[in-house]
């Protein structure tokens, strides 16, 4: 990996100031998880309008196909939306969508490619119905989920389970 030699030095203002005080003193309260997250995300956000946010996450020169997978397979059954992947990612919509254009793929087909191959996963642990795995996959419909698998594998889900 990459090392840094040595420290980054970087100029407080006054938001950046206060955003890690309220982390440091979190130490002493006994927050929920979820208000943790919430101060944890607001000094993110700081850290990103001041450009400095790639400092404490050196993978961010990953491609943004990776990051949007990333963030895809934490859980590829929920109901994502385009929308909290930007707001994840500290981008606008139209700059995630032609970033992804460059690369040549959308956040639909990165989404279907992140629910088939955990859906490859899931078959190669146990055994499923086409049903149960849909749903565990984030489709509502059995026959879109098989549409789906036939067109990324091309096998049905029945007949890859018979090849394990």
């Amino acid at each position: 990996g990459r090392h840094l030699t040595k420290l980054p030095k970087v100029a407080s203002n006054a938001k950046l100031d206060f955003a890690l005080k309220q982390l440091l003193a979190m130490q002493e309260l006994d927050f929920t998880e979820r208000t943790q997250q919430h101060y944890l995300d607001a000094f993110y956000q700081i850290l990103l309008e001041a450009g400095l946010l790639q400092l404490l996450f050196p993978g961010a020169d990953l491609s943004m196909r990776e990051r949007v997978c990333r963030f895809l397979s934490n859980e590829p059954a929920k109901a994502h939306s385009i929308d909290e992947l930007c707001m994840h990612l500290g981008q606008s919509r139209s700059t995630l969508t032609r970033r992804l254009a460059d690369e040549s793929t959308s956040y639909r087909e990165l989404l279907s490619e992140t629910r088939m191959l955990h859906a490859l996963s899931l078959m190669q642990a146990r055994p499923y119905k086409q049903l149960e795995l849909a749903l565990a996959c984030g489709y509502q419909s059995e026959t879109r989920f098989g549409q789906r698998f036939l067109k990324q594998f091309g096998l049905t889900p029945k007949q890859y389970m018979k090849t394990l």
